[in-house]
């Protein structure tokens, strides 16, 4: 089989403007790289977060008239080596081409980690070692609600929303990167709209049109059967590094923008 380290490549785009006078001059910028071939993507996080394990993603990637698409590899068998040489075998995930490791794995920050993985054609790829640091202590959280926070969906209005910040000691002489993301529950009351001339159908789910009894003509909304929630992500990248902040306590860093969708408030994770 063959043996290869792949490393993480990042490709920086500069664009330089050189301005004479008042006049700039800015030359159009082809995106297209002519990559018409598949590209082996590997992605994913190790927590120790047991209730929401992330998912390590290995697929290929196809860019296609400027559109990027991603296919999952079928057969593929992937672990995680600990330095110690404990091989822990990853549980495929679905369709999507992820890997979980099972319920009793747990980090050792004392320890570096390598994941490998093989593909059904024979081929075998390793990462290099990385360790995997604790998380240091949360000295503050705290939200402050503010009424022009997030821009609409159409780019056009100011909404209000209660921006979370937090205080923390970065760990000093130690490179970190640090990564927030957050899950925000909204309780429902109405779980579902159906247009007019429709009813709900429980069975399916979904609204279905009915031309005999029980015509409706303007839309209904249907109460939620016990406890709703609307489960809704962050859909920003909010990372930071400590290279100008090594050792430093680290005031007010915005970790997430929670929208007011009801007065019942809502909980963040």
């Amino acid at each position: 089989m063959n043996n290869k380290t792949f490393h993480s490549i990042y490709k920086y785009v500069f664009l330089f403007l050189i301005l004479s006078g008042l006049n700039a001059c800015i030359d159009p910028y082809d995106s297209d790289f002519g990559q018409d071939n598949r590209v082996l993507v590997v992605e994913g996080l190790m927590t120790n977060d047991l209730q929401n394990p992330d998912t390590i993603k290995i697929q290929y990637s196809y860019y296609v008239n400027e559109s990027l698409y991603k296919k999952p590899i079928a057969g593929t068998q992937a672990s995680i080596v600990s330095s110690t040489g404990l091989e822990t075998k990853l549980i495929s995930a679905g369709t999507e081409g992820g890997f979980l490791p099972p319920t009793n794995f747990r980090i050792n920050s004392a320890e570096k980690y390598t994941l490998k993985f093989s593909l059904a054609d024979g081929q075998s790829y390793q990462s290099t070692p990385q360790q995997i640091l604790p998380t240091p202590t949360i000295d503050k959280v705290y939200d402050v609600f503010n009424a022009k926070s997030r821009l609409s969906s159409d780019g056009k209005t100011q909404l209000a929303a209660n921006e979370i910040y937090l205080d923390f000691q970065d760990t000093p002489n130690q490179k970190n990167n640090y990564m927030w993301r957050y899950t925000h529950y909204e309780r429902l009351v109405h779980c579902i709209t159906c247009e007019a001339n429709a009813l709900y159908v429980a069975a399916s789910q979904s609204c279905v049109k009915n031309a005999q009894a029980f015509i409706r003509n303007p839309p209904y909304d249907y109460q939620c059967n016990g406890n709703c929630y609307n489960i809704l992500k962050n859909n920003t990248v909010n990372i930071l590094s400590d290279v100008s902040s090594d050792g430093r306590l680290i005031k007010g860093k915005l970790i997430g923008k929670i929208p007011i969708y009801s007065l019942a408030g809502c909980l963040v994770v």
